[in-house]
């Protein structure tokens, strides 16, 4: 079971869908993640989907993309110091399914409490202030 944090004044909740054609620019993201600077005031979490490298280079055949540690399915990470922590490994869920959504807003809440929630959802080009 996994440790609940201590309250904080902000929690940010990352809904990364990257299982389509936005896979490459997902990654990124979540590599950008790691070299942000930590704020022992803010807790960052992440779900995202990857999808299979055979598969984006299938939808994406017009780029070079490289195999850079290539694992696929659904993970949820806490961000801290510059590193990703992994808590938890989903397999395969279908990130566009709203139950799945509601899901990851409830487990974050509940491990990592703040004052104020803010939610950000990847692959769909929209944020919610919640």
């Amino acid at each position: 079971m996994e440790k609940i944090q201590q309250e904080v004044d902000w929690t940010i909740l990352i809904y990364a869908d990257g299982n389509n054609e936005l896979e490459p620019e997902i990654r990124q993201s979540l590599l950008a993640l790691e070299k942000a600077e930590s704020n022992p005031n803010v807790h960052v979490v992440i779900q995202i989907s990857r999808a299979e490298h055979k598969l984006v280079q299938l939808i994406r055949h017009d780029m070079d993309i490289k195999n850079n540690n290539s694992w696929s399915g659904v993970r949820r990470y806490f961000v801290s110091k510059g590193k990703l922590h992994l808590t938890g490994n989903l397999k395969k869920v279908n990130m566009a399914d709203p139950k799945q959504l509601c899901h990851f807003i409830k487990w974050g809440m509940a491990s990592y409490p703040a004052k104020r929630y803010m939610l950000l959802l990847g692959g769909i080009v929209m944020t919610v202030l919640v």
